[in-house]
């Protein structure tokens, strides 16, 4: 036998037993039917086979992470357009307070009467001790047609514009802390809550911190609030308006002192709010059942 059929560049790098000529079409070794693998329409070796997809996984993974990336800001783009062009929670406010004032014309009344705050002593009805749930529920009472044609009017008229600024999430806590604040002072002062007075006057507040820090007519703003506090006493509710505007200043004045070094102390203000109010309402509490 001639020195040229034990070659062993004709044999299997892995099976020097097996006789082959298929080379690997990257590293050129000899590779038996075994030892051949298919990978993008090429022959390969083990070694490149295995190389190869490898390095196909990681391109695809790091495809899909770009994809992921790309749809991530593609929604951040849109959340931030309807942010900025549609109030969404302003005018979602508005429509609870057609659906409750509806709800309650029809019921005769039912929803003011089991959702409102009321004060001790007051005849057919039970105070914050007997329903504690008032203190949230209140804020989303129509306060008859009066109340519902004040509180829709002043929502659109502010609501549009701090929801622009601020953005969907920051308005809604906006009007609950409002409304809270005024349901906790209206119960320490022995006032009433029928109406969405209290997350209006929030938004009063928060408009008054806007002004100061953004240089505004402050002069025609006081006189809005004059006449909204006005409003709000006619309703029957002055201890709510002073406590929204109080809670909604608060809240929105937490929102100008924001930014990712101040995000962790941000929270635990808004958060300290929200204590305080309870505190109060708490302590209210204990001392009217002593």
């Amino acid at each position: 036998m001639s020195e040229s059929a034990h070659n062993p560049d004709d044999y299997c790098y892995r099976h020097p037993d097996r006789l082959s000529f298929v080379l690997c079409e990257r590293c050129g070794r000899t590779i038996c039917l075994e030892c051949q693998h298919t990978v993008d329409g090429r022959v390969l070796c083990p070694d490149d086979a295995e190389a190869r997809v490898t390095q196909i996984s990681e391109a695809r993974e790091a495809h899909e992470k770009r994809e992921k990336r790309m749809r991530r800001r593609t929604r951040t783009r849109l959340l931030d357009r309807v942010s900025t062009e549609t109030p969404i929670i302003t005018y979602g406010a508005m429509g609870v307070l057609v659906v409750t004032f509806l709800i309650d014309t029809i019921t005769r009344n039912l929803l003011t009467t089991y959702l409102g705050v009321y004060p001790a002593g007051t005849p057919g009805v039970n105070d914050v001790i007997h329903q504690p749930w008032s203190l949230l529920t209140s804020m989303i009472l129509p306060g008859g047609i009066f109340g519902l044609l004040f509180n829709g009017f002043s929502l659109f008229m502010l609501g549009r514009q701090l929801e622009r600024f601020f953005g969907h999430a920051r308005l809604i806590l906006l009007l609950v802390v409002g409304g809270f604040g005024a349901a906790v002072v209206s119960f320490l002062l022995d006032g009433f809550v029928l109406s969405a007075v209290g997350p209006v006057f929030g938004l009063v507040g928060a408009i008054v911190i806007l002004a100061r820090r953004m240089g505004g007519n402050q002069t025609t703003l006081y006189i809005i609030c004059a006449i909204s506090l006005l409003f709000a006493i006619f309703l029957g509710g002055w201890q709510a308006a002073i406590g929204g505007g109080l809670a909604g200043a608060a809240i929105a004045a937490t929102y100008f002192y924001e930014n990712k070094a101040r995000e962790a102390r941000t929270r635990l203000l808004l958060v300290a709010i929200v204590l305080v109010l309870l505190v109060i309402a708490v302590v209210r509490a204990l001392a009217f059942q002593g």
